[in-house]
């Protein structure tokens, strides 16, 4: 089915400039190494600047989920030779469930749900690591 959830990892760029969406969502984030299969799939939280936007792949070897609102529309971060950081984008966003026909409109209401709880998980995370 065509309006399946896509994953793809750049080389370059950024998800915005290929027609793709940044994953900002931790848990979409996971599911997206997962699905590119990926050797880390457990996400680390950074706030630092000059990141790609949202969920990216530090050296092929680390799963990074940026949320610095400064980082917004950055893409591959590859100036260092062998510490490239590269975009992990999504083919639709977390609000993209009423683009989707309707007998697919509860499971992806149930997927948002979820997300929500992720997210607030989130921001518990982030608390705790400001202080």
């Amino acid at each position: 089915a065509s309006d399946e959830l896509r994953f793809e990892q750049l080389s370059q760029g950024s998800c915005t400039g290929v027609g793709l969406r940044p994953i900002t969502d931790l848990a979409t984030c996971e599911a997206a190494a997962k699905a590119l299969k990926l050797s880390d799939t457990i996400a680390k939280v950074t706030q630092e600047v000059a990141r790609p936007e949202g969920c990216y792949f530090y050296r092929n070897q680390l799963l990074y989920m940026g949320l610095n609102p400064l980082s917004a529309g950055q893409g591959a971060e590859t100036s260092t030779p062998g510490h490239a950081r590269l975009p992990i984008c999504s083919s639709a966003g977390p609000e993209d469930g009423a683009e989707r026909p309707a007998d697919q409109v509860a499971p992806s209401s149930r997927r948002r749900r979820r997300r929500r709880n992720s997210k607030m998980s989130l921001a518990a995370l982030m608390r705790e690591a400001v202080q």
